[in-house]
This record gives structure tokens, C-alpha cells and sequence, in this order.
């Protein structure tokens, strides 16, 4: 199946014939005898919005009489060839630019979330979607998906679920022929994630016969208790956390944390967990971040983490960056953190800082972060003005500043998998639209591409790079 901005070619066609009857019995009604049609509530007007440097016939609904104002969409302000497609949520929905071109075209959907970095999933009528943002290419949906957040994609398309029965799917596609095998077709899951070679999958669970009791049932429900390994070639499962013991947790008691397999280490020797999961509604304050060696089972503590964009990175084999703090504001301390089996824990940013997207520049090994006064600051009109990005390497002394525009803050940075391009997600502070920058790595070239006048809160998390 091939997706023209997220609607394949048959949905295309079926709406511009609606278009069309639309049209045609509109006319009758004017040329006929129908009565001439009756005056609406004056509302404010319909505008085109800014798409690409040419005007564009698109436009977004009206509001409704007494309801919100309008939102308004994104504007084009250039193209940059070296950026590729980005696919983000905003006003009316999910948008996609193309660098090339510099067109800006509402993606199809109504909603978007970010399974995998090149992939942009969508659920439109309870049922999940998942395109390859690079190519448009849509992979085929799983017909009985639990939910969108039980599910990971690798960037060939190969999908692991979880089903409305709690089974551990792996669906793959070869020349429009889908597959799908269940994993260990005697228990039941709540989660996956594929490891980066897609070998492996760690899911969530519970161990079979520990649904025993009305409180374990509960916990199934809402969350996760066990992690298990999975061969995706074997069909074998080896569980690692839950009932396993914790090779150096003299306090270990089986089914003690509720857990979330956030990701694995490049080179598939760790598992980064934090508990509660996602799911458990505890998520005001940062809770632990933990790191389990899957062959030893020992579990080293990392801190506490709050769940955001790209809060933490790995680099090759298992060095791991991450901003470390428990208060949720954007505004409050949070230390950049490096840690490695090799060399434990190490801080590199000092008291008072607000440390945020924490990303790995690989061809050097420095570590780019967007950071400011840590200020707990809540109240949009008093944000503070300073921050920006700034870019160290573990050994060095100082970092290197990247200036920025007067009159913005940095919000989030994005590295392309070549290291080559940075996306830069800015806040204008005079009326507080957003806009995505491209810059260099070492912070030159810089050239705003999108504004952003209503974005949702989730604009970061749900960002796909087809870079």
C-alpha cells in the first residue's frame, strides 16, 4: 500500500467524487426552484493558510458560533534540501514538510504519535496506521492492536504488539504478504520493544500462574510487573526482571516495581527501565531510571527521570546520557548525567542548571543539550530568556555555547542519524509561536524553516525526522 500524505490512492479518489456530488447538487439548488438557503450566525472569517511561498486553496474549518477562536496554522518560511521530511502535530492536525520543496501539506489525520524515529503512526478509527515518513510508504495495520502504546515499529516496517487479548504479536511484510506469529502463545503481555537488530523483544508482563490473586489481576491492568526477553527466531522467552532475582539487590522482592522498558543499548547488552510505567498515572514527579544487564541481571540505579522528549541517548556500544531531576516544570534543576558500565555515573553540568534533550553527537562522542537558569518558572509571561543549546564532551572542561536569536529560547534539538543536521525547536517570546530551525553541529548555519503559532503540548514527543 502506497500513501499519498498519509491517504492512499482509493480514499483519494472516493472523497473527490464526494467533493463533486457535493458540488453538483449545490448548483441545482441554486439554478432550481429549492428555497435559496438559510442566513448563518456571522462567525469569524475562513482564511488560507501559508503552506509555501505560492498560495494554496487549502483551508480549515470555521469555528463554530460562541466556540474557541481559530487556530492557526503553521507557515512555511523556506526550504533547506538537507533536512529531508518532517511530519509534527499542529493546528488542525498533523502537518508534513518537505525540505526539498518547502511545501507545507496538513499530513491526512487527525492525530500522530512517534513509534519509531522515521515512522509516524496515526489512529484514525480506533485502528493504528504506520508510515515510513521518508518514502510515504505505508506499512499494513494490525487489525486488533490493544493500543497505540503497546506497540513498537523498526524502521523496516516489522511490528511488535501487543493484542486486545494480551497476546505478543510480531506482524512482518515481504512483497505485500504479511505475517503475523505469536511469541509465546501461553502468556500474556502489556508492552513491546524491539531491540535495535530486531532479534529480540522485550515485553512486559506477568509470569504464567502469577495471575493468581483480584490485586495481581488489577496490576496486569493497569501496568507491568515482569520483563521477559524473547527470541523473535526461537519463540523462546527468558525473564530478566519480575520474579528473577536481582543479581546486587539485597532488598529485591519479586514484583516490586512496577516497570517500563523504555529502550535497549545499542549493542542489545542493557535494558533501560523506569519505574511506575507510563500507564500508572504517577507521572508528576521523576520517577527511578534504572539499567539492567540482561545477561547478569544486575540493576544499577540511575536516578529519578521525568518522561519527555528524548530525556535520554545512547551511544555505541551502551554509554548512556540522560537529564537527571524529579520536579516536572520545564524550568526546574535538572543535571546532564553520562553513565557506562565502565565508568559509572558521571555529572557534567553544574547546580542550577535546567537540563533538557540530551542527545548524542556520534562521529565525535560529545553530547548536545538544550539548558538555562534552573528556575522552576511556570508562568508562561515570566519564562526566563536564556536558554539555549550548549554542546561537551565528557572529558572536557567547558562547554561550547551555541548563540541563538535575540528575542527566542531553545525548546528541544533533534541530530539526523548521519550527525550532519540539527533541528532546533524555538520559542519566539514576543507571542510565543514555536518555530523549527535547522542548524550545523557546531551551531552555525542556522535558518528557521516552520512557524508554529498553535501548537499542542506534545509537539516534541510526537515529532518524526525522516533524517
Amino acid at each position: 500500500m502506497f500513501s499519498i500524505f498519509g491517504r492512499d490512492v482509493y480514499r483519494t479518489l472516493v472523497v473527490v467524487a464526494l467533493i463533486v456530488v457535493a458540488v453538483a447538487g449545490y448548483a441545482v439548488g441554486r439554478d432550481g426552484n429549492a428555497a435559496a438557503p438559510t442566513p448563518t450566525v456571522a462567525t469569524a472569517p475562513t482564511f488560507t493558510p501559508a503552506l509555501s511561498a505560492a498560495s494554496s486553496p487549502l483551508r480549515l474549518p470555521s469555528p463554530t458560533p460562541g466556540g474557541p477562536a481559530l487556530y492557526v496554522p503553521p507557515t512555511a518560511l523556506g526550504a533547506d534540501a538537507s533536512v529531508g521530511t518532517v511530519v509534527f502535530n499542529a493546528a488542525g492536525g498533523p502537518w508534513r514538510y518537505d525540505g526539498a520543496t518547502g511545501l507545507l501539506l496538513p499530513f491526512g489525520y487527525d492525530t500522530m504519535f512517534a513509534p519509531a524515529r522515521h515512522v509516524a503512526g496515526v489512529y484514525p478509527a480506533g485502528q493504528a496506521e504506520f508510515i515510513d515518513v521518508r518514502s510515504m510508504r505505508a506499512a499494513f495495520s494490525p487489525p486488533d492492536l490493544r493500543s497505540p502504546f503497546a506497540v513498537d515499529v523498526l524502521d523496516d516496517g516489522q511490528v511488535a504488539y501487543v493484542t486486545m487479548d494480551g497476546r505478543l504479536r510480531v506482524q512482518t511484510e515481504e512483497y505485500f504478504n504479511l505475517k503475523r506469529v505469536d511469541l509465546v502463545p501461553a502468556q500474556r503481555f502489556s508492552s513491546a520493544r524491539w531491540s535495535p537488530t530486531g532479534a529480540y523483544v522485550a515485553a512486559t508482563g506477568v509470569a504464567p500462574g502469577a495471575v493468581t490473586t483480584y490485586a495481581h489481576a488489577e496490576r496486569w491492568q493497569g501496568g507491568a510487573y515482569d520483563v521477559w526477553i524473547v527470541d523473535v527466531a526461537t519463540g523462546q522467552a527468558r525473564l530478566v526482571y519480575g520474579e528473577a532475582p536481582i543479581a546486587n539487590d539485597p532488598e529485591w522482592q519479586p514484583r516490586a516495581r512496577n516497570i517500563a522498558v523504555l529502550s535497549w543499548s545499542p549493542d542489545e547488552r542493557y535494558l533501560l527501565l523506569r519505574s511506575p510505567s507510563f500507564a500508572a498515572g504517577d507521572d508528576s514527579f521523576g520517577q527511578p531510571l534504572y539499567v539492567l544487564d540482561v545477561s547478569t541481571l544486575e540493576l544499577t540505579t540511575l536516578g529519578d527521570i521525568i518522561p519527555g522528549h528524548l530525556a535520554w541517548s545512547w551511544l555505541a556500544p551502551h554509554t548512556l546520557t540522560f537529564a537527571e531531576g524529579r520536579a516536572y516544570a520545564a524550568f526546574a534543576n535538572k543535571t546532564l548525567r553520562v553513565w557506562s558500565p565502565e565508568d559509572g555515573t558521571r555529572t557534567l553540568t553544574t547546580a542550577n542548571e535546567a537540563v533538557s534533550s540530551p542527545l548524542w553527537h556520534a562521529p565525535t562522542g560529545d553530547v548536545l543539550y538544550v539548558t538555562g537558569l534552573a528556575t522552576g518558572v511556570l508562568d508562561m509571561a515570566a519564562r526566563p530568556r536564556d536558554r539555549h543549546i550548549e554542546r561537551v564532551h565528557p572529558g572536557a572542561a567547558q562547554p561550547t555555547v551555541f548563540a541563538h536569536p535575540d528575542g527566542y529560547n531553545d525548546v528541544a534539538i533533534w541530530i539526523s542519524e548521519a550527525g550532519d543536521v540539527l533541528l532546533v525547536l524555538r520559542l519566539r517570546i514576543l507571542d510565543e509561536a514555536l518555530e523549527l530551525w535547522r542548524i550545523d553541529p557546531d551551531g552555525s548555519a542556522a535558518r528557521a524553516l516552520i512557524r508554529i503559532p498553535s501548537a499542542p503540548w506534545n509537539i516534541a514527543e510526537s515529532l518524526v525526522w525522516g533524517r
